[in-house]
């Protein structure tokens, strides 16, 4: 029903569910149905078999860890209890955009595809990452629930979304030297970017400011790389 929607395009990839479950006797259960890499459901029309695996997973692990999952109320279940009724929507989704072809595109190899649905049957439990209150990439992320201090301004934290948006998905742990030659068009500047040389974290590191740029290889693979300040060109991440 959702993929027959019209609001629902086929373009768009569904990124987690809510399914809700309603007990004739003991209280609501809301268990959330996450999905590993932004899931297509027009590829699955008719069977769903990531959609169903990733909700079995979710239903198993609500049932060894009920404390996970979110309920309307503090009462236990009945044992015994049947379910009356349940639905399902949609609480996170988004648009395959073309920085992101590489990544989740559908004109992507039959294999490649096919490790993707496969990597989102899997029932491993996710990763979550939130955003911190510094400002340098490699640190703007953190494991688990947001960091952020609730004393900041809002404009500060929109500040942060806005510039974290700009930045690639993929960020090397440690920035390498870069092979090959960028096209004729040159680096598009992106940000700069300031190391905290009060911390004793960075205190041995030689670098105290950097230029980001966006730098495109001849292959056509765009690079967030930076300029170091002897004039060294590294990259730091990558784009789709």
């Amino acid at each position: 029903r959702i993929c027959n929607l019209t609001s629902w395009s086929s373009s768009e990839r569904v990124v987690s569910l809510e399914w809700e479950l309603s007990f004739s006797c003991s209280p609501p259960l809301r268990i959330p149905v996450l999905f590993r890499h932004p899931h297509a459901l027009h590829s699955e029309s008719g069977h769903h078999k990531t959609a169903l695996l990733q909700a079995f997973h979710s239903w198993q692990q609500s049932c060894q860890h009920p404390s996970r999952a979110t309920r309307d109320s503090k009462d236990t279940f009945i044992a015994g209890d049947s379910i009356t009724e349940w639905k399902i929507q949609v609480s996170g989704r988004m648009v395959s955009l073309p920085q992101h072809r590489r990544l989740f595109a559908d004109d992507l190899s039959t294999d490649s595809s096919h490790l993707l649905r496969l990597e989102n049957q899997l029932s491993v439990p996710l990763c979550s990452y939130a955003e911190t209150n510094h400002w340098t990439p490699e640190r703007a992320f953190a494991p688990g629930l947001s960091a952020t201090d609730e004393n900041t301004p809002p404009h500060r934290h929109i500040a942060r979304t806005v510039m974290n948006q700009r930045r690639p998905l993929f960020l090397y742990s440690e920035p390498e030297i870069p092979t090959g030659h960028p096209r004729s068009s040159g680096l598009i500047f992106s940000e700069r970017v300031g190391t905290d040389w009060w911390s004793d974290i960075d205190l041995n590191h030689e670098i105290t400011c950097r230029d980001y740029y966006v730098r495109m290889t001849d292959d056509g693979l765009l690079q967030w790389v930076y300029y170091t300040d002897d004039g060294t060109l590294k990259v730091h991440g990558i784009y789709g």
